[in-house]
């Protein structure tokens, strides 16, 4: 049984979704042998206000104890950001989500830092997206932006304590973003990492759980915007990796950093 730490339910503004309720992201955990998920409301990330979406997933879920792990989506640009987050917790999120590509905000805003400090008060983590789609297939009205390694670097090396989760396809990864990532507490999901193309960015996913340890990589699907398939078949091709590496990675080290029992 794997744990995946990237899924969502709601809806996205520029295409049909299918299975992005409760009980579509449950048949699909069903039938892959996800025991639990970490999921999102999609809607949170184009409402003016994120906390109905918030308040959306908390009751979506509510019928299926034991069986997901809600992340929040919090925008800091929001007047009332804090309260929201406050209100999360009190729901039961566990974590958040952040996407300023779409809230129109720079990793410079010092109200991104404000949030990630009181996040790390929370003991709530953290997770940034390099895209939700692909620029190269976009909408007309979709932004189109990405989160870059060379822009999420200063947020990484001045919040080494916060709980911060990456793609671990946002490349290209050099040298000196290792011995930042090295000195942080970041982790990264498997959500569109290479299985074994190393493309422009010198390291493939095996090249990265070397020089970071598999301790640092979470299984993540991006279910319903991506295909689980080719998320189980990331994993699956990495046959370098010893059973343990591979239990870690499916399950182990999200039980063990969301404390799930």
């Amino acid at each position: 049984m794997s744990i995946d730490v990237h899924t969502y339910i709601g809806h996205y503004a520029f295409r049909q979704l299918r299975g992005n309720t409760a009980e579509g992201l449950l048949s699909y955990m069903k039938r892959f042998g996800v025991e639990r998920a970490a999921v999102a409301n999609l809607s949170g990330v184009f409402y003016r206000n994120t906390q109905p979406a918030n308040e959306e997933l908390a009751a979506a879920i509510r019928p299926f104890p034991g069986r997901f792990i809600p992340f929040a989506v919090i925008n800091p640009t929001y007047a009332g950001w804090r309260d929201d987050l406050e209100a999360c917790h009190r729901l039961g999120m566990k974590g958040l989500r952040l996407y300023p590509q779409y809230h129109d905000y720079k990793l410079a805003d010092p109200r991104l830092g404000k949030l990630l400090e009181a996040a790390h008060d929370l003991n709530m983590p953290v997770a940034f997206t390099r895209w939700l789609e692909d620029p190269r297939q976009r909408s007309w009205m979709d932004p189109g932006e990405e989160l870059k390694i060379d822009d999420l670097l200063p947020v990484v090396a001045g919040n080494p304590g916060t709980f911060l989760i990456l793609n671990a396809y946002m490349y290209p990864v050099k040298d000196e973003h290792l011995r930042v990532f090295r000195a942080a507490q970041i982790y990264f999901d498997t959500v569109v990492a290479s299985a074994t193309a190393r493309g422009w960015s010198g390291y493939d996913l095996l090249g990265l759980l070397k020089e970071l340890g598999p301790e640092r990589f979470l299984f993540g699907s991006g279910y319903p915007m991506r295909d689980p398939v080719s998320a189980q078949i990331r994993l699956k091709l990495q046959t370098e990796l010893d059973p343990r590496a591979r239990e870690a990675i499916w399950s182990g080290n999200a039980r063990r950093l969301l404390k799930i029992s």
